[in-house]
């Protein structure tokens, strides 16, 4: 086959008579416009496309091609470009796409249909999903946590200030979220029995984590306490109340085994004295 002589690039149209000579169709050829009619005509014996199918129900007879512009170009993709600039311009029923558009442009032009299936086909595909993202990080794990340390460096003030304006916008459907989760019976021994063993595991570091803390930020911390404790005084107070209500039995207890515990304590002292004085 001789290769194609883009200088001879054309755009052309197809027409349906017996639609009052409505565009139905835009392609682009280096061909003569009667052999590429002829091409048509021939494919619509066996190939299964729109127009095609319509040509069938209506009789080629009835459809005859036209020139909208000669275009010479140096490639099928300039030539291609063009033609989906028409195709954009006049909408014909019968192209089913878009000719030289690329993935990127189809995916800006029709973000909320790409959207939706994107979002249809992972809930379809959930679990397959999961596996090859774990199954690709695993294999790509050392470069993977590289590039994201390389990433982070470079960019972390950036990432920092979007992460917390992305909290702030979102901080009650997070905390609702999380309280659901909390609150859910079926999470509440898990979270217990993970909150335990994070406590023994870390109880030391942890301690010493906080002393370190309180002891470099004392002044402001007392500050903090005694804000927080003016601007909600009645609420504490009204909790504090609720609490000695619901809890009055094993307060009065308490209460006793301290008195008991200091006057034996008391005694322990005083007796050494009184068996002098004896």
């Amino acid at each position: 086959m001789a290769p194609r002589d883009f200088s001879n690039g054309k755009i052309y149209c197809i027409r349906n008579w017996a639609a009052d000579d409505r565009i139905v169709y835009v392609g682009s050829s280096t061909q003569a416009l009667c052999e590429r009619m002829a091409q048509h005509r021939r494919d619509a014996k066996h190939k299964n496309m729109k127009i095609y199918t319509l040509m069938n129900e209506v009789g080629v007879e009835h459809f005859h091609i036209e020139l909208i512009t000669n275009y010479p170009c140096e490639s099928m993709e300039e030539l291609t470009r063009e033609e989906g600039r028409h195709i954009r311009l006049l909408r014909p029923e019968c192209n089913e796409r878009i000719a030289g558009r690329t993935q990127k442009e189809y995916n800006e032009e029709n973000k909320e249909l790409v959207t939706a299936y994107m979002k249809k086909y992972r809930v379809v595909h959930q679990e397959a999903l999961a596996v090859q993202k774990k199954n690709k990080y695993e294999a790509n794990k050392v470069a993977i946590l590289a590039l994201n340390k390389e990433r982070y460096d470079a960019n972390k003030e950036a990432m920092l200030a979007r992460n917390r304006a992305w909290h702030m916008a979102h901080r009650e459907a997070m905390s609702a979220r999380s309280k659901a989760y909390r609150d859910s019976e079926a999470n509440k021994e898990a979270l217990a029995a993970r909150k335990k063993a994070y406590y023994e595991a870390h109880k030391e570091a942890d301690v010493a984590h906080k002393k370190a803390y309180y002891e470099a930020h004392k002044e402001a911390v007392a500050a903090r306490t005694k804000a927080y404790r003016e601007a909600n005084k009645e609420a504490i107070a009204a909790r504090k109340k609720a609490y000695c209500e619901a809890n009055k039995e094993a307060i009065a207890a308490r209460n006793k085994a301290y008195k008991e515990r200091k006057k034996a304590e008391r005694a322990t002292v005083t007796s050494p004295d009184s068996d002098a004085s004896n």
